[in-house]
């Protein structure tokens, strides 16, 4: 997962086990535990920038480091309330994301790999979730529910 802009390390949280993929979430235990293995950066005053699900041990910056746009913070996981490996990211005006309210955003450019079926998705008998569509660029867009997003 990279650094959306430069900005300080404000929190981190590591440690979290890998949840079973599919399965119903173990070791959430409190709110902070929602997002798992987790960053939030200061990225300008009064707006964080919060990165959940990261792999045990993966993380790579720790709380007062200066980061820069697309730094490396750590890598793609399942910890924490996560049914998959994913990255649940946003921008918050709360260093903590249980008490924030979210903040508008746009991503300058990504592409749609394509979306996830919807039937699969809330059955869990169906062996594999299958990716649909034809991969497009985007600018100026967010992903929506179900998108499956690649930033390289």
């Amino acid at each position: 997962m990279l650094a959306v802009a430069d900005g300080t390390v404000v929190a981190v949280q590591d440690g979290m086990p890998e949840q079973v993929p599919l399965q119903a979430a173990t070791h959430v235990d409190k709110p902070g535990d929602f997002g798992g293995n987790s960053v939030a950066l200061e990225i300008a005053p009064g707006v964080y920038g919060f990165y959940a699900h990261f792999q045990p041990g993966s993380i790579t910056v720790q709380v007062g480091d200066r980061v820069t746009t697309g730094q490396v913070l750590g890598l793609l996981g399942n910890t924490g309330n996560s049914g998959a490996p994913h990255l649940h990211f946003g921008l918050n005006d709360d260093i903590d994301p249980i008490v924030a309210n979210s903040l508008p955003m746009v991503f300058d450019h990504w592409t749609l790999s394509g979306t996830i079926e919807l039937e699969p998705y809330f059955d869990p008998s169906w062996p594999t979730l299958s990716l649909v569509g034809t991969p497009s660029e985007q600018t100026n867009t967010h992903q929506l529910f179900l998108d499956v997003a690649n930033f390289g």
